[in-house]
C-alpha cells in the first residue's frame, strides 16, 4: 500500500516561525514479501535438501518470480552471485524442476506454499555442510525497486554448523 508524505518547509526570521510551501511526495506501493527456510535431513541426519516457503506481508494478486542461490563461501549479493537452484513444488511432483519459480497465490494452510530444492541437482550443486542460500525476487531493476523480500535470521541461511573458532590455529602455521 502506498501513502502520501505531506512536508511543510519551516524558518525562522528575527525569531519567529515562518512556514514554506507545502510539498507532497507520493510514495508507490511496495510488496513486502518473507520467506522461511527448512532443512530436509535424510534417515542418517545429512542435510539433504532445502524447503523454501514465501509469504506476502500484505495481500497481493500474484507473486513475483524467485531464485535460491547458493554460494559456498559467503551469504550470497545478488541473483547472480552463486548458483541458483533447481526447486520443484513440495507436495506436487508434476511439477517440472526450475531455478527460477513462481509462488501459488493461493497459499498453503499456515500462509504459504512450500518448494524444494530439486533432489539430483541438490547432490551434483552443493556442499551441504558449507556455505549459505538465500532467496531473490528475480525482476528487472525498475520493478524490483517495489519489492521488499525480508531475509530470515542468518542462522537459517547458512548450511553449516557454528564457525569453529580453533579451525586453523593448530595445522602449522
Amino acid at each position: 500500500m502506498g501513502c502520501d508524505l505531506h512536508l511543510v518547509p519551516v524558518s525562522f526570521e528575527a525569531g519567529r516561525r515562518v512556514a514554506g510551501a507545502p510539498a507532497t511526495v507520493a510514495y508507490p506501493p511496495i510488496l513486502r514479501l518473507g520467506y522461511q527456510i527448512g532443512v530436509k535431513k535424510s534417515l542418517l541426519g545429512k542435510t539433504s535438501g532445502l524447503t523454501v516457503s514465501v509469504h506476502a506481508i500484505d495481500s497481493t494478486p500474484s507473486m513475483p518470480p524467485f531464485v535460491l542461490v547458493y554460494n559456498r563461501e559467503r551469504l550470497p549479493l545478488t541473483v547472480l552471485d552463486g548458483v541458483a537452484l533447481s526447486m520443484v513444488s513440495d507436495g506436487d511432483e508434476a511439477t517440472p524442476p526450475a531455478r527460477r519459480f513462481v509462488p501459488d497465490t493461493n497459499p498453503g494452510p499456515d500462509g504459504s506454499r512450500t518448494w524444494k530444492t530439486e533432489p539430483e541437482a541438490w547432490s551434483r550443486e552443493v556442499s551441504p555442510t558449507e556455505g549459505y542460500v538465500r532467496l531473490f525476487a528475480d525482476l528487472p531493476v525498475d520493478v524490483l525497486r517495489m519489492v521488499a523480500l525480508l531475509d530470515p535470521p542468518l542462522r537459517s541461511l547458512r548450511l553449516a554448523g557454528p564457525v569453529n573458532p580453533f579451525k586453523g590455529m593448530f595445522d602449522g602455521r
